[in-house]
């Protein structure tokens, strides 16, 4: 869909292959830039990275593009949040991560956001088998955003606003079935005033490969 001028985006990217993301790109020319937590690998295989561009410029339609070093990645999944009511500078407030390679759920480390009104974003990818679903919470529970399964991968997005201090937080991750490589990686990113941002799942798209 259209974006506006002035909102966040969120992109959030997994992919297999030892390579690393050279840069995301999009139609408006909008800058995007890694969180602060880097690529962070799956246990055995697998890396998740998450990029924030503020302030954007809005158009009809535009396409965001994530480019790899090279001989390129596969089995490509990402998700994009176009957020409003979020801070247009300075926006990522914290971000964690955290692997799994037995039990059902797999947590970031502790997180303790500075801003009192503002959203979690989490992404996770997983083996428990076709067909399982995935859930987070923080001891509060998500709202699903985009999700699929592909390749025996349960994968999904999921995230919270928040309007007070949310004190100490790590996001879980939680599959129906035990995972051998799990992993979850999640950004705060605080409004721009009281009242908190408002979440517009953007766009989901899976490339497989």
């Amino acid at each position: 869909g259209n974006t506006a001028n002035g909102n966040g985006v969120v992109v959030l990217v997994f992919w297999k292959t030892n390579v690393t993301i050279t840069s995301i790109t999009d139609s408006q020319s909008n800058t995007y830039a890694d969180c602060g937590l880097g690529r962070v690998a799956r246990p055995t295989d697998g890396y998740a990275q998450i990029f924030v561009a503020q302030n954007i410029t809005g158009g009809t339609t535009p396409t965001i593009t994530v480019n790899f070093s090279g001989g390129g990645a596969t089995e490509i999944s990402i998700y994009g949040f176009e957020l409003s009511g979020t801070a247009t500078a300075s926006a990522v407030d914290k971000y964690g991560s955290g692997t799994a390679t037995s039990g059902t759920t797999a947590t970031t480390g502790n997180m303790t956001p500075a801003s009192t009104d503002g959203i979690v974003i989490a992404m996770c990818s997983g083996n428990p088998g076709a067909g399982a679903d995935v859930s987070f919470s923080d001891g509060v529970s998500y709202t699903a955003g985009p999700m699929h399964e592909t390749y025996s991968t349960a994968q999904g997005t999921g995230y919270r606003i928040f309007t007070s201090s949310v004190g100490t937080i790590a996001v879980t991750a939680t599959w129906p079935t035990s995972v051998t490589k799990g992993i979850v990686v999640a950004v705060v990113v605080k409004a721009a005033a009281a009242g908190g941002g408002t979440i517009l799942p953007m766009m989901m798209q899976h490339h497989g490969g």
